[in-house]
């Protein structure tokens, strides 16, 4: 399998959900009466033992998903905890690289209190070169900049080090990765866990929706909140942590650029010309992630109209339905995941018809007509 492919067994696979001693040297006959067991038990929402239900902080959740991208961090089961309900339940796809999700959660998870503490330590540096306490002219010659170093300081510790309240759930530390039979419990539980979430985060990228685990957990989670209320479902593109880093660093950087020349005393028209040229460069890169971000939301819209369960991929058959020794797989995770999916459902058709027209109404309602959070364009700027 590939490293992507290997990645996501790791975090859980349908061949441990029915655990070792009942997989192996299963016939035909008694896959499927597995398949129907499993599948009538997962369909009802419970969790195996009080002991599966766990959630992380924010902070080891999205150091556990950096270290991810190497396979490592098998001990980030031990920074989880027991819990009897998750405040946010985060999805994704582990298909893509990790660094674009990382920034996303930064952003979506740390930005606001970040942009505060920002503001407060501009507020500060200027009040201290007011009462000259510090130098008013460092480092140019007319004019400080120490309310923006201090601002930018203080923000990017906010943003890497503020410590969150809340308990959510990531496979990568909540479900145990040594242990097959937590492992297995944990797998077998996942419906009951999205039942037993109050929110749910999904981190789109162009994959999420080709992957069947992922497709899975949305329609857990739908099927969780009942008839007729409202499902707290929060979907961002993982494009959106870049865009916002994009803007930071292009609008600081411009900023200095305009306080060098004002405090060196340019004439108008060089300091026109390096404007105009401090522009078509600094905003490029913001520009080219932008135009990113809004091809992901349109991807997104696209990939939901088309959206068929029959077409998403899971892990059995990605390896071709053989385990890493050749052995063959008694069960494929798509038997026992579409057949949950049927009962909460009564078909296919209905999920992706809901799946399409929730979904859909949700990302508008969050982003609007703007297809960009106002408030992080405040964080941003």
């Amino acid at each position: 399998p590939s490293k992507n492919t290997a990645r996501e067994h790791r975090c859980g696979s349908m061949a441990e959900v029915v655990g070792h001693e009942e997989s192996d040297g299963a016939d035909p006959e008694n896959a499927t009466v597995v398949v129907d067991f499993m599948a009538d038990w997962i369909s009802k929402m419970e969790v195996i033992s009080p002991e599966v239900l766990r959630a992380v902080s924010i902070g080891p959740a999205i150091r556990s998903l950096q270290r991810w991208r190497h396979g490592k961090d098998l001990k980030a089961y031990n920074k989880s905890f027991g819990t009897v309900q998750i405040d946010e339940f985060w999805s994704h796809s582990w298909q893509m690289r990790p660094w674009k999700k990382v920034s996303s959660l930064l952003f979506l998870k740390r930005g606001l209190p970040a942009g505060i503490m920002g503001t407060l330590g501009a507020l500060l540096g200027c009040t201290l070169t007011g009462f000259n306490l510090l130098s008013p002219s460092f480092p140019f010659g007319e004019i400080s900049l120490w309310g923006t170093i201090f601002g930018s300081i203080l923000f990017f510790l906010t943003l890497l080090l503020w410590p969150g309240t809340e308990g959510v759930f990531l496979d990568a530390c909540c479900i145990h990765q040594t242990n097959l039979r937590k492992k297995a419990d944990g797998i077998r539980s996942m419906s009951g866990i999205l039942k037993r979430s109050k929110r749910m985060l999904v981190l789109w990228d162009k994959t999420y929706v080709d992957r069947l685990w992922c497709m899975f957990e949305l329609a857990a989670f739908l099927k969780s909140r009942g008839e007729g209320s409202r499902a707290s479902l929060q979907i961002r593109p993982t494009v959106l942590g870049p865009g916002v880093l994009a803007i930071v660093l292009s609008v600081s950087t411009f900023f200095i650029v305009i306080v060098a020349m004002f405090s060196y005393g340019w004439n108008r028209l060089d300091m026109m010309i390096v404007t105009c040229m401090a522009v078509l460069v600094l905003t490029y890169p913001a520009a080219a992630v932008f135009r990113d971000y809004f091809h992901s939301v349109q991807t997104l819209h696209d990939q939901l109209q088309n959206f068929r369960l029959a077409n998403t991929k899971c892990y059995g058959c990605s390896v071709g339905h053989v385990t890493e020794s050749g052995q063959p797989l008694p069960l494929c995770d798509r038997q026992i995941l579409t057949k949950c999916i049927e009962i909460w459902f009564g078909s296919h058709q209905s999920f992706e018809e809901d799946a399409r027209s929730l979904v859909l109404e949700s990302f508008a309602d969050q982003l609007g007509h703007h297809y960009f959070p106002y408030w992080l364009w405040l964080v941003a700027t």
